[in-house]
């Protein structure tokens, strides 16, 4: 238990923890959308149980570049999504498309709590 508190700690100092990251998320995503013009960024939020904070279910986002790119694919589109494993639980999806010399181009991602019907 010593070392694995250990390892923790030392991911923290090098990396920050996982409150701080959740914390600076949103700052984070607008910042980028401000600097991206054209993105797409949709939020979907809830008040915690405590009150102060505020929980989000689920983000997606969708950059520019990808929707001027979108308009040049092909008919199939790739969905895939991974689950998160740490503090926090969740699953990381991404829509994309083949392009020409056959290189994937990333459409759209989402982050939410449990891959279900409403999430997709």
């Amino acid at each position: 238990m010593k070392v694995w508190m250990g390892k923790q700690k030392a991911i923290d100092e090098v990396f920050g923890n996982c409150d701080t990251s959740y914390t600076l998320l949103p700052k984070f995503m607008l910042a980028f959308q401000s600097y991206n013009q054209g993105t797409i960024m949709e939020w979907c939020t809830k008040s915690s149980t405590t009150g102060n904070e505020v929980d989000f279910p689920r983000v997606f986002w969708e950059f520019s570049t990808s929707i001027q790119g979108f308009k040049h694919c092909g008919p199939v589109m790739n969905i895939d999504a991974t689950h998160l494993y740490g503090k926090y639980h969740g699953t990381i999806m991404i829509a994309m498309e083949i392009y020409g010399n056959n290189k994937l181009l990333p459409l759209a991602f989402a982050i939410v709590e449990v891959e279900n019907y409403s999430s997709w």
